[in-house]
């Protein structure tokens, strides 16, 4: 997984990455969420990339837009339907969230 590799250095090392593509009202209660449960986040070592929207600030995870377009293919996570993917440590998709998604859910697969 080359893209997400790049992105790790000495200071991150994430557990999880959580990368998701919702449609906006999905969109704001998610982002709710992560305001929430930012501190989790942080004590879990959890990242996030969201692919429709730019964030540079922990917990996302800074990608360009052609990192977005290859990690949206790679994982087939279409522009019109709310998904996410939860990664391990390794890049390894370990849960996949379709239809409903919910930051608890992810950040409880990645505590497996």
């Amino acid at each position: 997984m080359p893209v997400l590799q790049a992105k790790a250095d000495n200071d991150i090392s994430p557990n999880c990455i959580i990368i998701y593509s919702l449609q906006r009202n999905a969109e704001q209660y998610f982002v709710h969420e992560v305001t929430q449960l930012s501190e989790q986040l942080k004590r879990q070592n959890i990242y996030l990339i969201d692919l429709n929207n730019w964030y540079n600030d922990a917990p996302y995870l800074r990608v360009s837009g052609r990192e977005r377009s290859l990690l949206r293919e790679q994982f087939q996570l279409l522009a019109n339907i709310n998904q996410a993917i939860v990664l391990n440590s390794s890049g390894q998709e370990i849960s996949r969230h379709i239809g409903s998604v919910t930051l608890v859910n992810a950040i409880m697969n990645c505590a497996n």
